[in-house]
């Protein structure tokens, strides 16, 4: 009874491998074979207008990011100023809507409510920036309408480089709050009732609350929304196109952004590829040590 119990489980097994053959080579093909041809063109000097490019160069683009008076290296600390600034006040916001929409549940038009802050989700990042381009427009934009309606000194919000960094942090946080919102919501609706209850039997406030249940009990989806909210940020491209293309000057300069004007402007395809690969794994390893420590289990 044993072996023929033996021998169906390694039939099922091989029938699930035989299943999954034609997935894994769809993800070999779409996946990792991309990953090698990036980190084989980032050791060529290949130029797409250069037909006498593409030789192999080893390290010279890894070590040109380095030595040479490439932007690159300022438009990382521009997404990690971006990820510095914008993670914080996502969360927060996130939070306080997701808090709203648990203790509002039962009121009437929450749920219209609901589907209006979802809608910049159900928009495209292009089409995000064409907008928010628009409105933020110095002469017919509805933003300066409302600053002249006040008797307010208008602003150039996207051609000032005092102003056009934050308006982007603000546009994002306009489109990407609501995910990191839901998700909080998620998790609050895992949490058991009883433990709000004890608490407020007790004379917990709302900020001991936040403290001692909210948090430790959101820890790990807070920290998946990190990672997700992280990957946006780096990915952050379609916003800068369409509102800035980086500038004024370098002041809205992301890496993402960096590495299509190297690419696609510039024709330093190697170099470009280069700086992908450093953007990969700097993304991943910072996305592995937030895995690490805040998703791992409590011992």
């Amino acid at each position: 009874m044993k072996q023929k119990q033996k021998t169906l489980a390694e039939r099922n097994a091989v029938t699930a491998k035989i299943m999954l053959a034609p997935l894994l080579t769809v993800l070999l093909v779409l996946g990792i074979f991309p990953g090698i041809y990036l980190v084989w063109t980032s050791l060529t000097d290949l130029q797409m207008n250069n037909a006498s490019s593409g030789n192999f160069i080893w390290l010279s683009n890894y070590l040109a990011l380095v030595t040479d008076s490439s932007i690159f290296g300022s438009a990382l600390l521009k997404t990690l100023l971006f990820c510095l600034a914008a993670l914080p006040i996502q969360f927060v916001l996130g939070y306080v809507i997701a808090k709203f929409f648990m203790a509002a549940v039962d009121m009437k038009g929450t749920g219209f409510l609901r589907t209006v802050y979802m809608f910049p989700l159900m928009i495209t990042p292009l089409s995000v920036g064409l907008f928010w381009n628009y409105l933020l427009n110095p002469r017919v934009g509805a933003v300066n309408f409302l600053l002249q309606s006040a008797n307010l000194p208008l602003q150039e919000w996207l051609s000032d480089s005092s102003t056009a960094f934050p308006c982007i942090i603000g546009i994002y946080l306009w489109q990407w709050t609501p995910y990191v919102a839901m998700l909080i919501q998620a998790g609050l609706l895992s949490i058991p009732g009883e433990l709000y209850e004890s608490a407020r039997a007790d004379g917990a406030g709302l900020l001991h609350i936040t403290k001692s249940i909210d948090l430790p009990m959101l820890k790990k989806v807070l920290g998946i929304s990190a990672i997700l909210s992280l990957v946006q940020i780096v990915q952050t491209f379609e916003l800068v196109l369409a509102t800035t293309n980086g500038g004024p000057g370098t002041s809205t300069l992301v890496s993402a952004y960096a590495i299509y004007r190297d690419a696609f402007k510039y024709f330093q395809n190697g170099r470009a590829c280069a700086e992908a690969v450093v953007l990969m794994v700097i993304t991943t390893a910072i996305s592995q040590v937030l895995a690490k420590y805040v998703l791992k289990e409590e011992d």
